[in-house]
């Protein structure tokens, strides 16, 4: 083999290892990538499930606010 070939065939082993370890990467960073959007899908789901469960909190609250000022014939708290 000529000293052109050696080189040329050294090239194409490096290129193709090469090309082997940037689809692995790119395997590995899209599994990654998958993992963290799921992560961001449950983080959202648990806020929306924790501003029902506020929303529902302040209404309880201000019912129970009435009631009370209702039992202790005060005015409302807002108008205090």
């Amino acid at each position: 083999m000529s000293s052109a070939a050696t080189v040329m065939a050294r090239f194409l082993a490096l290129a193709f290892f090469l090309v082997i370890a940037l689809g692995i990467y790119v395997f590995v960073q899209n599994s990654d990538l998958q993992a963290a959007e799921q992560q961001v899908a449950q983080a959202r789901q648990a806020r929306d499930d924790l501003q029902l469960r506020i929303g529902a909190l302040e209404r309880s609250n201000t019912s129970l606010q009435q009631d009370l000022n209702a039992c202790r014939g005060d005015m409302p708290a807002d108008e205090e």
